[in-house]
């Protein structure tokens, strides 16, 4: 089975080709100008998809895109929502995933996680802040209480200045706040293209979660190598830097059960909304 473009209205109502009314968000690929698609680590390291489960999918962006965009990177939001960046911001249309990964080295379906599990499982794609999805936070009680945004969740503007959520997710928070035990603390997470909710944590920590990282990392290096090496990247940036707090990105559970499906809606009556960019 192959990834499917479908040329479909949007979540949000844009039509295929249209200009983009929420900005660019969403899990980060690129399509190349030989129309193959690929995600880009540390380093710039590229790995590229098989080309036989995805390249009707990389045509059919192609033919939305037209021929005045030789590359375009592209993100696919939890929904399958899928937007190109080049000249502007467009809908492209919904993907539908296939059942199997794609990308040497890396994990990028739900199926290769066991979701069963409250303990976090390091997130077995590029490590970079860039790449993983869709980036939301959830504000601390007193920060939403101020701002009459308890429930909501947003991305930060400038300081004490955010972009909130059309919707309210106020079980989603409370039991992302209830795993994590992080008190009064902002939570930043991110949504993948297939649904998973991914959160950078902090390495003292990973113990008190029920973390196992030596052995997970053993674990990830037999099954997702590249992602492996991602780790270690971002564990050397970290130390290169001078850190005294190492984050690793882990995957938290998937929208399905801990959003009932659904994710944050933009809110388009914002006029920055439309300007987001996660780059």
């Amino acid at each position: 089975m192959s990834w499917k473009l479908h040329k479909v209205r949007s979540a949000c109502g844009e039509e295929p080709g249209s200009q983009s009314k929420i900005g660019f968000r969403g899990t980060r690929f690129s399509l190349s100008r030989a129309n193959r698609l690929y995600l880009t680590d540390y380093q710039k390291n590229n790995s590229f998809a098989n080309d036989e489960m995805i390249s009707t999918f990389c045509k059919d962006i192609r033919n939305v895109l037209g021929p005045s965009w030789p590359n375009a990177r592209i993100r696919i939001r939890g929904n399958g929502d899928v937007y190109a960046s080049g000249k502007n911001i467009i809908y492209v249309g919904r993907t539908e995933l296939c059942n199997k990964e794609i990308f040497p080295g890396y994990l990028n379906l739900k199926s290769s996680y066991d979701l069963t599990s409250e303990i976090p499982q390091v997130y077995a794609g590029p490590q970079t802040s860039g790449h993983p999805g869709e980036m939301w936070t959830i504000p601390s009680n007193a920060f939403a209480k101020r701002e009459g945004r308890l429930g909501n969740v947003g991305k930060k503007y400038r300081r004490g200045d955010w972009i909130w959520s059309k919707s309210t997710h106020r079980e989603f928070i409370n039991n992302m706040k209830r795993r994590l035990n992080l008190g009064n603390e902002f939570i930043r997470f991110y949504i993948t293209c297939d649904g998973l909710v991914v959160s950078p944590i902090r390495h003292n920590l990973w113990k008190s979660y029920g973390i196992n990282i030596e052995q997970q990392l053993v674990n990830l290096n037999k099954v997702a190598p590249s992602a492996a090496r991602s780790v270690q990247e971002r564990v050397n940036m970290s130390r290169m830097r001078g850190d005294e707090t190492v984050y690793l990105l882990f995957v938290i559970g998937h929208i399905d059960d801990l959003m009932n499906g659904n994710i944050p809606e933009p809110d388009e009556d914002d006029p920055r909304t439309s300007g987001v960019d996660e780059r």
